[in-house]
C-alpha cells in the first residue's frame, strides 16, 4: 500500500505541475488629495456645482507639470497632468522585495499608464497624452480639463468604496477607447524564482460565471480576443497575488485583448551605466537607477539603438547579460476598450487578491481568489492558518503547527492506513509464493485469473482488505491538495519570512536544505517500511525519495515545510504504532 500512497501523490504532483504550465522632466509640483471627512466637509455645494457646469471657455491647458495624489487606507494613486495620467499605483499593505510599497503597473512609462486615451490619429494621441491639462481638486474629485481647438477632454477621478471612479469626456472626436496594460506590474528578479507565479492573465466575468485566457493561449490561431462590453460584468488583468478589474458602467463599446511586445524589462548593472551616453529620444525610454543599480527599458528598440544601450553598460560580461535580455521575444497582455458615445463610466479595482478584504469590500471578486478544485477546503484552512499566525506571528512556525494539527485530527485515518501496510508487509512472502507459483501469469489470462483468485483468498484467511491502505488516502489526498493550492495561492504568504535564510515562503529555498532535508525524511521513512513487489516496482519505490527531492526543488518553500513537516510526522506516528505493538 505504501507503493500505491507514493505513486498516487507523484501522480498528483505530476498533474499539478501540468495544471499550473497550462493554466526625467523638472522636478513637479505635488497636490495632494487625500479622502478624509474633514476635508471633504470644507468644500462648499456650490463649487461642487461650479466644476460640474464647465467653468472654463475657449483654450483650457496649463504650461507645466503638477503631480496629484488620490489615497485612501489602502492605496496610493499619483496622477500626473501631462496626459491627465497615473503615473504609479501604490498598494500601502503590501510591499516589494526592497521593503518598499509594492507598485503595479512599471513607473517608468511613458507610452502607457493604466487608463490612457488612446485615438486612431497619431497627432490626437500626442495631444491627449502628452498636453498638460488644466488640474482641480474639489475635495472629493480631481478634474482634468483640456480644451484645443481639435479636441476637448474632460477627466474626472474620485475614490469609492475602494474603487477608483473614472467618468472620461471627449467632444469634437468620436472613436476613442481606453487601455490598461501591457502586463500588471515588474515582478522582481528574486519573485521570479517562484514557478508558480503566474504571468498577468486576461479575465472577465460574463454574467454566468468567470472565464480566464492565459497569455499562452494567444497566438496564430487567436491573435486576439474581442467582446461586447453589454455581456460582461468586469473584466481585467490578474496574476497569482493581484489584479486590476474594471467593472463597465456607461458608454462601452467593445473589448479587445492581444499579446503586445511593446513592454517595460529591466536589468540590474552592478558595475553601473553612463546614462549620459544616451541622447534625448532614448532617454525617453531608458531609465537608470544609481542607488538600486536599475536599468529600466521600455519599449521596443531598433538593432543601433540596442548597440547604443549596449555601450553605455561599464563591465563587458553585464553587457552580454543585457543583449541577451535585448533579444528575448516575449509579450504581455493589453487591453484596449472603446467608446460607443462621447461619456465614458467606469469603477476599477486594484488591490491583491485578499481574501478577507475582498470579503468586506468587494464581495464580486472573491470568486478571484483561485484554490482550485478544492477550495472549499482551502479557504477554512487558510482562516485557521491567519488564526494561528495571529498567535505566533511567523508563518513558517503556523504553517508547522497547521501541519501537525492536521495530523492529530487524520490521525485514526492514518493509523488505520499504517496497520493494513503492516499486514500487508506480513503477507507478503505468501503473495510473493503464489506469484512464482504462477510463472506464466503475464502472458496466460487463465492462469492470471487463478493467481488472483489465490491472492484474495489468502487476503479474506488473514482478513485483510486490499484496499485498506487506498481508503484512508482517498480521505486525505482532498485534504493535502487543498493545503498544496492554498500555500501556492496564499497571498499572505507573499514575501513573508520564516528563519534564517528564508526570506519568502512564497519562492524556492535559495540553497535547497529544505528539499533536501525533505528527501532525507523520506528515505528514512522508505527504509522503516522497506518495498515489496517485484525488482522493478521495488527500483520505483526507493527511487520515490529521489524524485521528490528534484520535483521540490523549485516548488514555494513554504510548500516544501509544510511536506518536510508532514512525513516527519509520518515517522513519528510510525514508531508510535511500533511501539504500541512492541515492534520496537
Amino acid at each position: 500500500m505504501e507503493k500505491r500512497l507514493l505513486i498516487a501523490l507523484a501522480l498528483s504532483f505530476l498533474v499539478l505541475i501540468l495544471w499550473s504550465k497550462l493554466f526625467v522632466p523638472p522636478e513637479p509640483q505635488v497636490q495632494k488629495v487625500e479622502e478624509k471627512a474633514e476635508k471633504k466637509e470644507e468644500v462648499s455645494i456650490e463649487k461642487k456645482e461650479e466644476v460640474k457646469e464647465e467653468p472654463f471657455e475657449g483654450e483650457v491647458k496649463e504650461f507645466q507639470e503638477r503631480e496629484f495624489l488620490l489615497e485612501n487606507e489602502y492605496f496610493k494613486i499619483h496622477f500626473t497632468n501631462k496626459g491627465a495620467r497615473i503615473k504609479e499605483i501604490e498598494l500601502k499593505k503590501y510591499l516589494d522585495y526592497n521593503k518598499k510599497p509594492l507598485s503595479l503597473f512599471p513607473k517608468y512609462n511613458p507610452v502607457y499608464s493604466p487608463l490612457n486615451l488612446n485615438f486612431q490619429e497619431e497627432n490626437l494621441n500626442k495631444m491627449a497624452n502628452g498636453e498638460f491639462y488644466k488640474g482641480e481638486f474639489d475635495g472629493e474629485r480631481l478634474t482634468f480639463y483640456l480644451f484645443l481647438p481639435e479636441i476637448k477632454i474632460k477627466k474626472a477621478f474620485f475614490i469609492e468604496n475602494g474603487f477608483l471612479k473614472c467618468d472620461f469626456e471627449v467632444e469634437k472626436v468620436k472613436n476613442f477607447s481606453i487601455s490598461l496594460g501591457p502586463g500588471l506590474r515588474d515582478v522582481d528578479p528574486r519573485e521570479e524564482n517562484n514557478k508558480f507565479l503566474l504571468p498577468a492573465n486576461f479575465v472577465y466575468n460574463d454574467f454566468k460565471g468567470i472565464e480566464r485566457k492565459a497569455i499562452t493561449k494567444f497566438g496564430k490561431k487567436m491573435p486576439s480576443l474581442e467582446l461586447e462590453a453589454q455581456a460582461v460584468k468586469y473584466f481585467g488583468l490578474e496574476d497569482s497575488y493581484f489584479l486590476s478589474v474594471i467593472i463597465p458602467e456607461k458608454g462601452f463599446g467593445k473589448i479587445k485583448v492581444f499579446p503586445e511586445k511593446n513592454i517595460f524589462f529591466r536589468a540590474y548593472l552592478k558595475k553601473g551605466f553612463n546614462y549620459d551616453y544616451l541622447d534625448e529620444t532614448l532617454k525617453e525610454r531608458v531609465f537608470w537607477d544609481e542607488e538600486n543599480k536599475k536599468l529600466s527599458l521600455f519599449g521596443t528598440f531598433t538593432q543601433a539603438e540596442k548597440e547604443k544601450i549596449k555601450n553605455g553598460v561599464k563591465d563587458p560580461k553585464e553587457s552580454r547579460k543585457l543583449e541577451a535580455l535585448l533579444q528575448r521575444n516575449f509579450s504581455q497582455l493589453f487591453i484596449e476598450a472603446s467608446s460607443k458615445e462621447k461619456n465614458l463610466s467606469l469603477s476599477v479595482f486594484f488591490g491583491a487578491k485578499d481574501l478577507e478584504y475582498l470579503k468586506k469590500n468587494q464581495k464580486e471578486f472573491v470568486e478571484l481568489v483561485n484554490f482550485g478544485f478544492f477550495s472549499f477546503i482551502a479557504k477554512p484552512l487558510l482562516w485557521i492558518l491567519k488564526g494561528i499566525n495571529g498567535l505566533v506571528h511567523n508563518w513558517g512556525f503556523s504553517i508547522i503547527i497547521l501541519t501537525f494539527l492536521l495530523r492529530i485530527a487524520l490521525y485514526p485515518i492514518n493509523h488505520k492506513q499504517i496497520v493494513s501496510m503492516k499486514k500487508m508487509q506480513k503477507i507478503q512472502p505468501k503473495i510473493e509464493a503464489i506469484r512464482k507459483k504462477y510463472k506464466n501469469a503475464l502472458k496466460d489470462m487463465e492462469e492470471r485469473a487463478k493467481m488472483n483468485q489465490e491472492i484474495m483468498e489468502a487476503y479474506k484467511k488473514e482478513g485483510i482488505n486490499p484496499l485498506g491502505g487506498c481508503l484512508p488516502l482517498a480521505v486525505q489526498i482532498p485534504i493535502l491538495w487543498a493545503f498544496y493550492s492554498m500555500l501556492t495561492a496564499a497571498i499572505e504568504l507573499r514575501n513573508s519570512p520564516f528563519i534564517f535564510w528564508i526570506k519568502d515562503l512564497s519562492s524556492r529555498d535559495p540553497y535547497y536544505i529544505t528539499p533536501i532535508l525533505m528527501g532525507v525524511a523520506m528515505l528514512w521513512q522508505q527504509k522503516m517500511t522497506p518495498a515489496t513487489g517485484t525488482g522493478s516496482q521495488k527500483f520505483l519505490m526507493n527511487m520515490m525519495p529521489i524524485f521528490f527531492t528534484f520535483l521540490f526543488l523549485n516548488f514555494p518553500s513554504g510548500v516544501v515545510l509544510y511536506w518536510f513537516m508532514n512525513t516527519v510526522l509520518q515517522i513519528v506516528q510510525t514508531y508510535i504504532y511500533k511501539w504500541h505493538t512492541k515492534e520496537v
